[in-house]
């Protein structure tokens, strides 16, 4: 949900890339996909509204030169899962490989990918 986006969100994905470098590929951007506050709202009634995420994150991601925010997933009617989140992103970047990056506190999502997809647990 990236309420708030912090270094431990900037740290993991920096380690990702570099797993995912190490296996031979070349990474071209790493995005942060904004859960809708439907969702954010579930774990906490006082987490910030997205405008308030993804403006705390922007000033955060000034300093990156390959880590951006991306609203599709925020600005859709209502929540998704994660598989339609990586659906969305392997069909806006063809051309590339899509890895979905996720922490211990998502653990279960590895699951997902023993048959469906590419991830980076870190």
């Amino acid at each position: 949900s990236f309420a708030y986006l912090h270094e431990g969100h900037l740290s993991m994905m920096n380690k990702a890339k570099e797993i995912v470098e190490a296996k031979g590929y070349k990474v071209a951007g790493g995005y942060f996909s904004f859960s809708h506050d439907n969702y954010v709202l579930t774990k906490d009634s006082n987490m910030p509204s997205l405008n308030q995420r993804v403006g705390y994150a922007t000033e955060k991601l000034k300093k990156s030169s390959w880590l951006m925010p991306n609203l599709w997933e925020a600005l859709l009617p209502d929540v998704v899962n994660f598989t339609t989140v990586i659906t969305y992103f392997e069909k806006h970047f063809k051309n590339h490989k899509v890895f979905y990056v996720f922490g211990k506190d998502n653990l279960e999502f590895a699951w997902a990918f023993k048959h469906y997809g590419q991830a980076v647990y870190v």
